[in-house]
C-alpha cells in the first residue's frame, strides 16, 4: 500500500524544493547563456597599452616563435578600469612553459618591472581559463 504525499511529510517537502532548485536551475542557464556579451572585432576595440608596449611585447615573444598568437584579456581590454596587471595569452606550439620566465625578464627588462600574467596554450585551447581569455581577449 503506497502512503499519500502528505503523510510522508519532510520528504514530500523535500522532494517538491528539490523540484524547484532543479527548475530555477535550469531558467538561471538559459537566461545566463542569453546574456552572454558579444565583442565587436578587435579592430573595433580599445586596449590600454601604448604602441610602444604593444610592439616590445610582440617583438619580445616573437623572439621564442614568430608564428606565436598574443592575446591581451582582462582589465588591460577596458578602457574605463585603472592600473591593472598585463594579462597574456600566448598560443604557441614551440614556447615552452619554462620559457615564461624568460620571457617575463625580458619584458621587465624593456617595460620595466610590473606584473605580467601568462598563459601559455596550444591551437586547441583545451584549458578552459585559455579558451575564455581568448574569446574575451584582443589579438596583438
Amino acid at each position: 500500500m503506497s502512503k499519500s504525499p502528505e503523510k510522508l511529510g519532510f520528504l514530500y517537502d523535500f522532494y517538491i524544493d528539490a523540484i524547484s532548485v532543479g527548475k530555477l536551475a535550469a531558467r538561471f542557464l538559459v537566461f545566463f547563456k542569453s546574456q552572454q556579451p558579444t565583442y565587436p572585432p578587435d579592430e573595433l576595440r580599445t586596449m590600454r597599452l601604448s604602441p610602444f608596449e604593444q610592439q616590445i611585447i610582440k617583438q619580445t615573444i616573437y623572439t621564442f616563435d614568430k608564428q606565436a598568437k598574443i592575446i591581451l584579456f582582462g582589465s588591460r581590454t577596458d578602457e574605463t578600469a585603472r592600473g591593472g596587471d598585463i594579462d597574456l595569452l600566448i598560443i604557441s606550439q614551440q614556447i615552452k612553459r619554462d620559457q615564461l620566465g624568460e620571457i617575463r625578464w625580458q619584458l621587465w627588462q624593456k617595460l620595466g618591472e610590473q606584473k605580467i600574467d601568462m598563459i601559455l596554450s596550444d591551437e586547441q585551447l583545451l584549458n578552459t581559463f585559455a579558451s575564455i581569455a581568448f574569446e574575451q581577449g584582443i589579438k596583438l
